[in-house]
């Protein structure tokens, strides 16, 4: 024989599952918009040292041409 579910117990599961339910959607709206913030962030730091290692080479490059037009 199985116990019966009183209307009251079958209240408080609905609560429950509903409170269960909202929990999941916040959390992966959550996840959501920092995975959004973190590809934007990564972007920035490729952008960036994209940037850098242009002017670290244009630097090098710039040393690199003057030394061999002195030296003919």
């Amino acid at each position: 024989m199985q116990p019966t579910v009183t209307h009251k117990t079958a209240r408080r599961m609905l609560r429950y599952k509903v409170a269960g339910g909202m929990l999941d959607f916040i959390s992966i709206a959550v996840c959501t918009f920092l995975i959004l913030v973190l590809l934007v962030l990564l972007i920035n730091l490729f952008t960036w040292v994209r940037a850098d290692l242009t002017e670290v080479f244009a630097s090098y490059f710039k040393n690199v041409t003057d030394a061999v037009i002195m030296g003919r």
